[in-house]
């Protein structure tokens, strides 16, 4: 076949000796048909060579020869004996051996191997392993390539090999880059946290004593004008706590540290606890806060409570700051409950300044505002929302907004939870108790009057609204038999005081028990009303004042001053301080001495240990950075010396990011207290302190 072949290239005008023979031929186009496969290359089949004409010869010569050239991949045919008998252009190209020298060398000298794993070495990148190596150019010049190996073999005897070489050079050399990039961004966002966190400790170690002695220094007698400058130092001091807050939060949600924390947890409080936060703001700007979460809303979801009263506060905080004498609707809802899982939908509504459409994409970017002039009228660094857009979708939802300018914003975002099995929270869904008795309610603001009204007929009453206190005596005329009456303070023709003393003064509804919804200036007491609720209206306290009235036990007043308890008689407990800083030594001393302890105090770690051998303390505040020992240091000796679970140790500490909780554990503390360190917090880390220990 072969001698018959070079006549028919010798009938073709062709030079047989300088083409390849037929066997190449064959093996080429079997091992092309193999790893280019999607290419129809059946009708080659030369077994009809010897039937050719001259004509259809070259033709098929022809386009082989296009096959081969137009192969990207370096392409080397060797015979039985590992001699080169054919390369293609972008062999040729590749390994600078130009037609005809490579004919009939050494694969070794036309492709001479370096090293199979210097690829990696040499270039970077991430060479994979057993496939790409380093060879050398016929000028020397080294390269790296993806090689493929395969045997000719016809009838069974190997008569010699293809490789196929892909030049992978720059791809290891652009990976090398990448990976370069990747490292620097990773220590730079190491150093940026290590940053964060030291000036986070330097900031909070001072914010410690403003903001814990202003307030200690509230709780004390005051003139008017010595309490105004305090709440303005201790305004100034939160603010910049909050800032702090804020940045810390951006970083660790940037270097993916943020952590979500599922637990079950009722909706329906938390966004009246969030709610209850900014009544006082609320009020100072002269907003109607509404809270309309509705009945359907299950009572126990599973999700991070602490991150979706973040998102809420900061929303509604925002609503509040950018509405002046309007509303703020806080609304939940409901959708594709079942037995597992349902979505709720958070709303915060407002009247405020509202957006135009082409600032709504700057919103959420860190830093920025949808005007410069918001900044300097209303404040803020412009994190809030970058940070609660960043938080909704790392727990799997959305954040978004709707605004108008002079018509106010809609901010929604919405989150797929799990259905809780909690039993405490399922038995706390509070049952029906009005039994369809009538009731009057009385608010000019249509969307209060709408909520609310939805609200009391969850609770069980048959509800008849007005909007005015005309339209209330109207409905009280004869026949007009009420149960109850709930009525807004502050209303356009008369205030609910007022109207309270005309509905008393029927004789008819004299004995009407009657239930004020007060604002800024609205009484405590009044002999009109059986009880004073202020606003916002939360859910749970309307539903208990009239719960209490429907049954005729006393109603519980809302508390104006809280009331601090006096630990130290309920848990007598010996307590050591152990702190570096003289002003965070005698706050922490003055915080203990309001719930009635009187602590010792030690400047370090070492100190601490020698007071501990003296005396068998019960709990240390211990700092977790002081000198000659800190205390992490001092807790791991402490646990050393003693076999018992005493002290109970409680960290308090300006370190606040993510991982130092669990450093502290680790070496043995009980508690953590993140400064600036509060009267609240105190309490709630000593009633944490197990019995036992006391």
């Amino acid at each position: 076949m072969h001698a018959l072949l070079q006549r028919q290239l010798a009938r073709l005008g062709l030079n047989a000796d300088a083409a390849p023979d037929l066997e190449t031929w064959r093996t080429l186009l079997a091992r092309v048909d193999k790893a280019y496969s999607d290419a129809d290359l059946d009708r080659y089949t030369l077994e009809r060579s010897l039937d050719l004409s001259a004509e259809e010869m070259r033709a098929v010569y022809t386009e082989l020869q296009t096959i081969v050239r137009s192969i990207s991949e370096a392409l080397i045919v060797t015979d039985e004996a590992g001699r080169v008998t054919m390369l293609n252009p972008a062999a040729e190209r590749l390994l600078g051996w130009p037609a005809p020298d490579w004919r009939g060398k050494a694969i070794g000298e036309v492709l001479p191997l370096v090293d199979t794993r210097l690829a990696e070495q040499r270039f970077g990148g991430s060479a994979a392993a057993g496939r790409d190596a380093l060879f050398c150019r016929r000028d020397g010049s080294e390269f790296a390539a993806s090689t493929t190996r395969s045997e000719l073999v016809r009838e069974g005897v190997r008569t010699g090999e293809v490789y196929l070489l892909r030049d992978v050079t720059d791809r290891l050399r652009f990976e090398a880059e990448l990976i370069r990039a990747r490292d620097q961004a990773r220590a730079a966002s190491r150093s940026k946290s290590d940053f964060l966190a030291n000036m986070s400790h330097e900031i909070r170690t001072p914010m410690n004593g403003v903001i814990g002695t202003t307030s200690l220094l509230l709780e004390t007698s005051l003139s008017t004008e010595q309490r105004e400058y305090v709440e303005t130092i201790r305004s100034s001091g939160d603010l910049l706590l909050s800032i702090l807050n804020d940045i810390l939060d951006l970083s660790k949600i940037e270097a993916g540290k943020i952590e979500i924390d599922l637990h079950a947890f009722d909706p329906h409080t938390a966004v009246e606890d969030t709610i209850e936060l900014f009544s006082a703001s609320a009020e100072r700007r002269n907003n109607e806060v509404v809270c309309d979460v509705a009945s359907d809303v299950p009572r126990s979801c599973v999700g991070d409570l602490t991150r979706i009263r973040q998102v809420l506060s900061n929303l509604v905080s925002n609503a509040i700051k950018f509405t002046q004498a309007g509303e703020v609707v806080v609304a939940v809802r409901a959708e594709d409950v079942d037995a597992e899982t349902v979505s709720l939908t958070f709303c915060v509504r407002d009247t405020g300044i509202g957006i135009p459409a082409d600032r709504l994409g700057q919103l959420f970017r860190p830093f920025e505002q949808a005007d410069a002039s918001i900044t300097r009228r209303f404040g803020g660094s412009g994190l809030g929302l970058a940070i609660s857009r960043l938080l909704i979708e790392r727990m799997g939802g959305r954040l978004w907004v709707e605004s108008e300018p002079g018509r106010g914003s809609t901010f929604t975002f919405k989150l797929s939870l799990q259905r809780s099995a909690d039993a405490a929270l399922a038995a706390a869904s509070p049952a029906p108790f009005g039994d369809g008795r009538r009731l009057l309610l009385v608010d000019d603001n249509t969307t209060n009057l709408a909520v609310i009204a939805g609200q009391l007929r969850s609770f069980g009453f048959e509800v008849h609204c007005a909007a005015s206190g005309s339209a209330a005596m109207t409905a009280l005329a004869p026949g007009g038999n009420f149960a109850l009456a709930v009525l807004n303070h502050v209303m356009p023709e008369e205030d609910g005081v007022a109207l309270a003393r005309r509905i008393h003064g029927m004789p008819a509804h004299e004995r009407l028990p009657l239930v004020l919804l007060g604002s800024g200036g609205a009484p405590t007491r009044s002999e009109h009303f059986a009880a004073i609720l202020r606003k916002p209206c939360l859910p749970r306290l309307l539903r208990e004042t009239l719960r209490r009235l429907v049954d005729g036990s006393p109603v519980a007043q809302q508390p104006h001053r809280r009331a601090i308890p006096h630990l130290a008689g309920e848990r007598p407990l010996r307590i050591l301080i152990a702190e570096d800083v003289a002003v965070n030594q005698k706050l922490a001393a003055k915080l203990l001495e309001k719930v009635g302890y009187r602590a010792d105090c030690v400047g370090n770690g070492i100190e601490a240990l020698e007071a501990m051998r003296r005396t068998d303390y019960d709990v240390v505040l211990m700092d977790c950075m002081m000198p000659e020992m800190d205390g992490l240091e001092a807790t791991r000796a402490i646990r050393a010396e003693r076999c018992s679970g005493r002290p109970w140790i409680i960290a308090v500490t300006a370190n606040v990011m993510s991982g130092d909780r669990a450093k502290c554990i680790e070496v043995g503390m009980n508690d953590f207290v993140a400064k600036p360190m509060g009267l609240d917090a105190v309490i709630t880390a000593l009633r944490a302190v197990p019995v036992a220990v006391g």
